[in-house]
């Protein structure tokens, strides 16, 4: 060490006044070179600087001479010159800087209370029931966009402004996906086969399909081709996976070869970790194929179970339910109010055997389970601020929903067979759900409902009545009050 070292010190400079410092280090002289030591000095102000050994020792005796009242002078001028000017960002207006209440929750807030206001007129001229006295359905709808706590709420009175935006809508939806092409490219009808690692069962699945479509190159994108499987799944594939594709089906193979057997396997360890994870998943409800499905350039990878599950409908009767949930009625294990953050875990219990649609079950069976969720394989748009929702989707009341079947001949004749025997179908409520009986976050069983009724709506599309069986531990209370069933909504 050094004397001067953790000395206070003090600098005269040019303009008046003077600075108090610390010599904080110090770097001894060189003999060979003639250097002499040096002293790193750190001013009270933030500047720094070296002094030499005698401008060093200058400093600290002028410290020792300087009277009480200028040592408070220096003080107070270092502290003066720390202040930073307060940052103003001048290149934009001041309507248009971005400040703290423009972040966050509250952030989001204002811009939907503010689109709100953009749209109204327009949905007063078009006679929207947005604005309907008797309705109240705007009133409602600001005390839940002011009360709201979390995005996820937020972004439930977003979609909710969305549904009456799109009652109103005539003109088509237009795509914002590149126009695929259906011809030129000799792989266009061919067949193709892909295999799947089924990790819980440590085998391969193999799975045919055709090519229908295909998106050529640009720029840094490139080329993919959309195919259609013989069990009604869909993903896009590069070129090299189309091309080992085509050798597998032309050669008739039963698994993959050795040299892409470990990225496959590989690639379904992956996924079943994001799912463990939740990653990417909004929250729980693991039904996000139809956004992979809807953007060319995402790649959409199909999960081994779901494809397992597939596999097993396509047996029929050779299948004997070997599995809790294979059948419908209550499962072992699975209490009324249990709980899961994704789909993935959800099948697994038992409780909704379905990874993507809304309907599990068979044809024997009929229906099991259903799965209430805003977002599904079917695209069906539940709704809970009125009384009737649209051709496809829920009304949901608690003890009894009505569903309106979207998914195809195949899950309507199941849900007929389980009106026909008056089987006990479990239900599973989603966090996507837009009812007061969805549960804050994930999935949740909520017990024992039997279709009490069908009937078929104006467009030809079925709907089912559900009620649920009594002697069951009670649904948790709902989050807001709902309206009631048939009637006009509350206040």
């Amino acid at each position: 060490g050094h004397a001067l070292v953790r000395r206070r010190v003090a600098r005269s400079f040019d303009e008046g006044g003077h600075t108090l410092g610390l010599i904080t280090r110090w770097l001894p002289a060189d003999e060979a070179s003639g250097d002499g030591a040096l002293f790193h000095a750190v001013h009270d102000d933030g500047d720094e600087e070296d002094l030499e050994e005698d401008e060093a020792a200058e400093a600290a005796a002028l410290l020792e001479a300087l009277g009480a009242e200028a040592r408070a002078a220096a003080a107070e001028c270092a502290r003066t010159r720390l202040v930073q000017p307060k940052y103003e960002n001048k290149q934009l207006k001041k309507g248009e800087r971005a400040e703290a209440g423009h972040l966050g929750v509250e952030g989001a807030r204002a811009e939907i209370g503010a689109l709100e206001q953009a749209l109204l007129p327009g949905l007063r001229a078009a006679g929207s029931r947005w604005v309907a006295p008797k309705a109240r359905i705007r009133v409602r709808w600001l005390q839940s966009l002011d009360e709201a706590e979390r995005a996820s709420e937020l972004a439930a009175s977003l979609v909710e402004l969305e549904q009456h935006l799109r009652e109103l809508q005539s003109a088509a939806d237009v795509s914002e996906r590149k126009p695929w092409r259906s011809d030129a490219h000799e792989w266009l009808g061919r067949s193709v086969r892909r295999f799947f690692w089924l990790k819980s069962e440590q085998r391969w699945l193999c799975t045919d399909a055709s090519v229908g479509s295909w998106l050529p190159a640009e720029g840094s994108d490139v080329a993919l081709w959309h195919v259609t499987h013989d069990d009604g799944d869909e993903e896009d594939l590069e070129e090299h996976e189309v091309a080992i594709a085509l050798e597998h089906y032309s050669e008739g193979r039963a698994e993959p070869l050795p040299s892409e057997a470990g990225a496959l396997k590989a690639a379904a360890e992956d996924e079943d970790e994001d799912d463990e994870a939740g990653l990417g998943r909004g929250g729980g409800d693991d039904s996000d194929d139809d956004f992979l499905a809807s953007a060319p350039q995402h790649r959409k990878r199909r999960r081994a179970a779901a494809a397992a599950e597939v596999e097993d409908g396509r047996r029929g009767g050779e299948r004997a339910p070997q599995r809790a949930g294979d059948w419908s009625g209550a499962v072992r294990g699975a209490e009324v109010g249990a709980s899961w953050s994704s789909r993935r875990r959800l099948s697994e219990s038992g409780v909704h055997r379905a990874l993507r649609s809304v309907v599990a079950g068979d044809e024997r069976a009929g229906a099991t389970s259903v799965l209430l969720s805003a977002s599904s394989s079917s695209a069906a748009a539940a709704s809970a601020s009125s009384s009737s929702s649209s051709a496809s989707g829920v009304e949901d009341r608690g003890q009894r929903f009505t569903l309106a079947a979207g998914e195809g001949r195949v899950h309507d004749s199941w849900l007929q067979v389980a009106l026909e025997r008056g089987s006990a179908v479990r239900v599973v409520r989603s966090q996507r759900l837009q009812s007061a009986w969805a549960p804050a976050c994930g999935l949740r069983y909520d017990g024992l409902y039997r279709v009490v009724r069908m009937e078929r709506a104006a467009d030809g599309s079925l709907r089912f009545d559900f009620r649920r069986d009594g002697a069951q531990p009670p649904l948790p209370p709902p989050r807001r009050r709902p309206p009631p069933l048939g009637g006009a909504p509350h206040a």
